[in-house]
């Protein structure tokens, strides 16, 4: 089983297991992984500073199970194992991760990235044990939720 684990010292997001088969769409300096055949967006890692994150209750909302599916503007470009801005290839990205504040839940350990106002409209959906992704009408991403399984000191 796969651990996502946050690192204080690094101020990192790493993830346990080795990826064959993707590619990474960055956000900031963090690393979406998509299923290279089929877009699926499958884990995310990288450089995320919590000492920089507004400490606040983050409540999950209510979710299911499922798969989340990015729609990219033009896979002829996308190279196997590359990594690139998540707003160039990505069909019409809202602008639900630009400025945000990264908040955070140091007690409950949860990390929220993008647009966390969930509507009625939209679609909850976890990924994997550490991610929920909140997706609008047109399947655009508007915010990842990160639960990891450890925080290193």
């Amino acid at each position: 089983m796969t651990e996502m684990i946050y690192n204080y010292k690094t101020h990192s997001l790493n993830c346990s297991k080795d990826y064959i088969g993707v590619y990474s769409l960055t956000i900031n300096y963090v690393e979406l992984v998509l299923d290279y055949h089929t877009d699926e967006f499958i884990d995310i890692f990288g450089f995320l500073p919590l000492v920089n994150a507004q400490k606040c209750k983050i409540e999950l909302p209510e979710y299911k199970n499922g798969k989340v599916y990015l729609n990219i503007s033009d896979k002829s470009q996308i190279i196997e194992n590359s990594v690139y801005n998540y707003s160039d290839k990505v069909v019409n990205p809202k602008e639900y991760f630009k400025n945000t504040i990264t908040k955070f839940d140091d007690k409950k350990g949860v990390i929220c990235i993008g647009d966390n106002i969930v509507l009625e409209s939209d679609n909850v959906i976890k990924v994997n044990k550490n991610l929920i992704c909140v997706v609008d009408l047109n399947n655009s991403l508007k915010c990842i939720y990160i639960i990891p399984d450890i925080f290193l000191k």
